[in-house]
């Protein structure tokens, strides 16, 4: 019976090349990863430089915002200084807003979601590339 200190036996041990040889599986899976990352967030940043101005705002919301801004022209008058504001001038003018703000959240729905699409990516990457070097030092 050996001693619980004692060497074992020489053929039970590894190489010093082995012990150090990283698991090639994991190594590979996690370039993968890192290469996968970095693909999405490029698509990501793409797919927002590739919007078009119709794919945000049809021509028919266009033209019912320039008919809301009419309105409120309209309701106005031409040249004179409103000093109270009559039921129709507010209904124009909450119309007007209403279109501005959908307009707005339309203008910036995509680029959220690249910005969204790519920080995952970049976070698989760095994942998956922390990941590899501790698989090469393990």
């Amino acid at each position: 019976m050996l001693h619980p200190l004692a060497r074992p036996p020489r053929a039970t041990q590894l190489s010093y090349m082995e012990e150090s040889k990283p698991d090639s599986r994991r190594s590979t899976l996690m370039i993968l990863g890192t290469i996968a990352g970095l693909t999405i967030a490029a698509a990501a940043w793409g797919w927002s430089l590739l919007e078009k101005p119709i794919d945000a705002w049809s021509p028919d919301q266009a033209q019912a915002l320039q008919a809301a801004r009419d309105a409120v022209h309209a309701a106005r008058g031409e040249g004179t200084e409103v000093r109270q504001l009559s039921h129709e001038l507010q209904q124009a003018q909450a119309m007007v807003d209403r279109l501005e703000a959908d307009l707005e959240m339309a203008r910036s729905y995509r680029g959220k979601w690249a910005t969204r699409v790519a920080a995952g990516g970049l976070a698989l990457t760095i994942v998956c590339g922390l990941g590899y070097l501790a698989a090469r030092g393990a």
